[in-house]
């Protein structure tokens, strides 16, 4: 048999799922530590949507506006999410807590991006949970392999360019950079 017919072992979806969604509970709790969950926002929250053109949709039908202006929404928004994203580590064979979780992270996400008035490009926590929402393990597998890829090309592109661009030996410049990451 030849190398180019063997099949790419992955290990077991349900190990995987609870590896993911458990740094997910922990990059929640680093949200709640940091009083970035949404019913932690002062209220009334500013909306500057022009941040991105995606995120306008959402934001005509006042989907983000009804979470962030109440305390009792933005406290069962943040409950769903880390309820689901807890639910699906017990039980990775449903792959409704999965959905319910990526659509909360995305609300999420939308919602900081509005309010910060500044497009935030950590997309790793948004795109990583996506092949679980296939229970099938061809595809499972085949979906995690490209967004495998894909992110490895993204953040290595990205690297690359703030290396060849930044000015890596400038100090000033590349404090610049990583200093507006880090915001």
């Amino acid at each position: 048999m030849s190398s180019a017919n063997k099949e790419i072992e992955v290990l077991p979806r349900a190990f995987i799922a609870r590896i993911i969604y458990g740094w997910l509970l922990i990059l929640l709790a680093y949200f709640f530590i940091n009083n970035s969950l949404v019913y932690q926002w002062q209220q009334p929250v500013l909306i500057y949507p022009e941040a991105d053109n995606l995120f306008w949709l959402l934001h005509i039908l006042n989907i983000p506006q009804s979470i962030m202006q109440s305390k009792t929404a933005s406290l069962l928004f943040d409950l769903a999410m880390i309820s689901s994203t807890a639910l699906f580590i017990f039980f990775p064979g449903r792959s409704i807590f999965s959905a319910i979780c990526i659509v909360c992270f995305w609300m999420l996400h939308i919602m900081y991006c509005s309010s910060n008035g500044h497009h935030y490009f950590h997309i790793g926590y948004l795109i990583i949970p996506l092949p679980f929402l296939f229970r099938n393990q061809i595809r499972f597998t085949l979906s995690w392999q490209i967004i495998r890829y894909w992110l490895l090309f993204l953040y290595g592109s990205a690297g690359l360019y703030k290396f060849y661009y930044g000015g890596f030996f400038y100090h000033h410049n590349m404090v610049n950079i990583l200093k507006a990451g880090a915001l």
